[in-house]
């Protein structure tokens, strides 16, 4: 047999072999239908994400007095509620008509309470008016007043974090991580990188434990010692609730430890200097804006968020930021 028609031989076979591995394909379904032209599978259904929407009967059913008399209060309905133990030993109601301010329903509603995580609903309130739902917080570090000396400056900011952020973080917290990044940038292009770090929490006054917490509330984690800076809302780690005694210096250890792994030399304790009027910025990162933390603070029940956003409208309605005002 000459090469050409051996080579012709051999082209033969494959087509002929292709052929029947395409049929045997087709036969068992296994073709994409891109191929054989059939139509493929039928798509599996979407699932939404949230399930159907049904609806909800009202609490407490209105009871229709005479024509042209408006609604009548549930009296029964509502002793039943507040009676029933699950608000509690002796809870309290008071129901005032939004129109007339007349009271329809008082149950010892003048006996003092504590509201509990209630009064956040004034706190956010407070907030969206008196810092505004687009303000953010900033934490900063500038030049100190000693050469070499660098002063981490807390802006109020309960959300910041010592993780770097994830692309699908929401809110988008500012990150200890990015503006140790950016600090270290800013120092070696200055020159020498060998600093001191140094912190300031002075935004916030007077005490940063109340005297009328119980005295478990820190001791378990329920919230932190309350100041303008700290990072994981002065959690010893992220994922525990154990808190740290000084948030502030806690902050500014992790910057130090953040900057030398940098390659930044960093000397001495970490311990609190007041910022030098009109000292130059090295770096800054910004909290999300208020109306996103407003949000975190009630969906999340956030007490240290709390805490802090109510010094905040304090400060800038010129008053303290403190427990006394």
């Amino acid at each position: 047999m000459t090469p050409l028609r051996r080579s012709a031989a051999v082209a033969l076979a494959l087509l002929v072999l292709t052929s029947m591995v395409v049929a045997g394909l087709g036969l068992t379904g296994r073709l994409p239908s891109r191929v054989t032209g059939a139509a493929g599978p039928a798509p599996s259904p979407v699932q939404p994400l949230d399930p159907p929407a049904v609806e909800a009967p009202p609490v407490l059913t209105v009871e229709e007095g005479p024509p042209g008399a408006p609604p009548q209060l549930p009296e029964a309905a509502l002793d039943a509620v507040l009676t029933s133990g699950a608000l509690g030993p002796e809870p309290g109601a008071v129901v005032l008509d939004v129109t007339t301010g007349a009271t329809l329903l008082d149950r010892t509603g003048d006996a003092p309470r504590t509201p509990a995580s209630v009064a956040k609903l004034a706190t956010a309130a407070a907030a969206l008016h008196g810092l505004g739902p687009d303000h953010r917080l900033e934490t900063r570090v500038v030049e100190g007043e000693a050469p070499g000396e660098v002063v981490l400056v807390g802006g109020g900011d309960a959300t910041l974090t010592s993780r770097r952020p994830r692309g699908d973080d929401y809110p988008r917290t500012a990150s200890l991580v990015e503006l140790a990044d950016a600090t270290a940038a800013a120092l070696r292009g200055a020159g020498p990188t060998g600093v001191t770090v140094r912190v300031d929490d002075s935004l916030f006054s007077g005490s940063a434990v109340s005297p009328d917490w119980p005295a478990s509330y820190v001791g378990s984690g329920e919230v932190a010692p309350v100041g303008a800076l700290s990072v994981d809302a002065g959690r010893v780690r992220p994922s525990v609730n154990e808190r740290v005694a000084d948030p502030a210096v806690a902050a500014g250890t992790e910057l130090a430890r953040l900057l030398a792994a940098r390659g930044v030399s960093v000397e001495g304790e970490v311990t609190r200097a007041p910022v030098p009027a009109g000292a130059p910025a090295l770096a800054s990162v910004s909290s999300p804006p208020v109306a996103a933390l407003v949000e975190r603070m009630l969906s999340a029940s956030d007490d240290d968020l709390a805490e802090s956003l109510l010094r905040l409208v304090a400060v800038s309605q010129g008053r303290p930021g403190s427990f006394a005002e």
